[in-house]
């Protein structure tokens, strides 16, 4: 048109839509699919959003990371679940902060390190317990 718009469409509801104006609109009724055999890059200029109606599922087979330059939320509205097989490890340069509204377990197979270079605390509202099966040595 005079606009420089351009649209490309089936019967089906497939189109591929040019504005002119820099825009442009992918629509797929049902599935698409995408195979590389190579590399796949993506760059956004600005912001990039996704929304999944149903379940979003992402496999790696080799490494993964992700950097994030600012602040990174996550949100979960039912229980959240980390299955690792190897090793956890954790290094934060500020404070960690850990609330809950119910109870809270600490639980491991075998020895349990606490330590800290300053004073620690360990405070309660009623009763505090430390329990073992062994002879144990308070210092």
């Amino acid at each position: 048109d005079s606009q420089g718009s351009w649209k490309q469409s089936t019967p089906d509801g497939n189109y591929l839509y040019f504005d002119g104006q820099g825009n442009a609109v992918l629509n797929i009724p049902e599935n698409l699919l995408i195979n590389v055999g190579g590399n796949l890059n993506i760059q956004v200029g600005k912001n990039l959003m996704t929304s999944v109606t149903l379940d979003s599922i992402e496999t790696t087979n080799g490494n993964k990371n992700v950097t994030v330059g600012i602040a990174y939320a996550l949100s979960v509205t039912t229980n959240y679940l980390i299955n690792i097989m190897g090793a956890f490890k954790k290094y934060v340069k500020g404070d960690i902060e850990s609330h809950t509204d119910k109870e809270h377990k600490t639980v491991s197979l075998k020895e349990l390190t606490v330590f800290s270079e300053e004073k620690m605390e360990h405070h309660s509202e009623s009763e505090v317990q430390n329990n073992s099966a062994e002879k144990s040595n308070s210092h």
